[in-house]
């Protein structure tokens, strides 16, 4: 095993228990290794609630709506198109939309998710 693989797998170790200082000394030889503190991230989302389609159609996406941008509940995200009616896709809570890529027009289900909500 080479020393890289040693250390590698010294670190692996120094993370797992939180460690973030390791002195070693044998004889004249030292070594001391340091790790960065791991932060807690910035934001995590706690909720994704997904947006459903209400029937089978063809989805059209709302042009001033994008993805990733923060809605409200009960804001229009889309149509589902079924013959001559349109029906409004709506946002079931207020958070940042992700769209799931779906061609213009194209084909979903009846319950399909067409996106997500994720709330903070």
């Amino acid at each position: 095993m080479s020393i890289l693989d040693m250390l590698s797998q010294i670190t692996e170790r120094m993370r797992d228990y939180g460690i973030t200082v390791l002195d070693y000394q044998q004889g004249e030889t030292s070594l001391r290794l340091c790790l960065e503190p791991v932060g807690a991230p910035d934001s995590v989302p706690v909720a994704a609630t997904p947006v459903l389609s209400p029937e089978i159609g063809h989805f059209q996406h709302m042009p001033d709506i994008l993805d990733g941008e923060t809605v409200r509940a009960g804001v229009i995200v889309g149509f589902v198109i079924v013959g001559a009616m349109r029906l409004p896709v709506l946002a079931p809570s207020s958070g940042t939309l992700k769209l799931t890529p779906l061609p213009e027009g194209g084909l979903v289900g009846y319950g399909e998710p067409v996106g997500t909500i994720a709330t903070i």
